[in-house]
């Protein structure tokens, strides 16, 4: 079965469709925010920050729109890979563990994208803040904490997966 995998038709989850609004607010908020102090932004934003926090490199005020599009970039292509959880890869694959996997996996794509979708506005958000003449939030304690939420993201569905396997096996 791991080798060719069925194709399930899954409904969404509640949490799934919420985040997604979640992800396309935060997204079309920072582009109202952009929109809206475009006129006020400088021509030079933040391009880089280092570990702790200070600029390490000054662009265009037009990088803001490149950090935007691999946002959503990232945001569609995870989307995309959202859909087709039978592409996913899997070990023990079974007829008693495969709808679970498949929205497991499918939750934590949803899950990691829409936090994306929260990272990037917010970045962004903060470019303009730090071009401004406004302090950056960016700092070791704001790096520290989004590695720990994506790593805990990870680590959370990992042992959800493992615990599934163990249960559809015990009840086989």
């Amino acid at each position: 079965m791991e080798n060719n995998p069925p194709v399930l038709k899954l409904k969404m989850t509640f949490i799934e469709k919420l985040l997604n609004v979640v992800g396309i607010l935060s997204f079309s908020g920072v582009m109202m925010y952009m929109i809206y102090t475009w006129n006020a932004v400088p021509n030079l934003v933040p391009g880089h920050y280092n570990v702790s926090g200070e600029v390490t490199r000054w662009g265009g005020r037009e990088e803001l729109f490149i950090l935007l599009a691999v946002g959503v970039l990232l945001w569609i292509g995870m989307t995309v890979l959202e859909r087709f959880p039978h592409v996913h890869n899997y070990k023990n694959l079974t007829e008693a563990n495969i709808k679970g996997q498949y929205i497991n996996s499918r939750m934590m794509m949803n899950v990691l994208k829409n936090e994306i979708a929260i990272l990037f506005p917010f970045i962004i958000w903060n470019d303009i803040r730090v071009a401004r003449g406004f302090s950056s939030y960016m700092n070791t304690w704001s790096l520290i904490i989004i590695v720990l939420i994506l790593t805990g993201t990870l680590v959370f569905f990992i042992v959800r997966s493992n615990r599934q396997k163990r249960k559809a096996a015990n009840t086989s």
